[in-house]
């Protein structure tokens, strides 16, 4: 860890991705407190979700395991595996089923999504 320390702050932490993500953030929070309400409104455990998917987003492109990943190998797979393997399920987890449904059934976008998510060229 003594290498890092030539590094300043903005290197280290990324002060502006933690302004949009904290910017994502509080709008997700004004829907929720605005949705409360409303029977279709976002569940605790979807915000948790969202939350824990910016938590670890954060913590894997804005904090110094992003730069230890142009260092080391290791701190880079360990970064990749958060961001492909942690950060999508807690996002789709913590977005409500009725946008879900919102955005995909639109009839510009339902074309694309069903080509799109058909196993072969998911895979592709």
């Amino acid at each position: 860890m003594n290498q890092l320390e030539i590094f300043g702050f903005r290197a280290m932490w990324s002060p502006y991705l933690f302004c949009i993500l904290l910017g994502i953030t509080a709008l997700y929070l004004y829907f929720y407190r605005r949705m409360s309400s409303k029977p279709n409104r976002i569940t605790g455990k979807e915000m948790v979700c969202f939350l824990s998917a910016m938590l670890f987003l954060y913590a894997a492109e804005g904090s110094p395991v992003d730069l230890l990943g142009h260092i080391m190998f290791s701190a880079h797979m360990v970064q990749m595996a958060v961001l492909y393997l942690v950060v999508p399920p807690l996002l789709i987890a913590g977005i409500p089923a009725w946008l879900w449904e919102k955005i995909i059934f639109r009839p510009s976008i339902k074309p694309f999504f069903s080509f799109f998510t058909t196993p072969l060229i998911a895979l592709l």
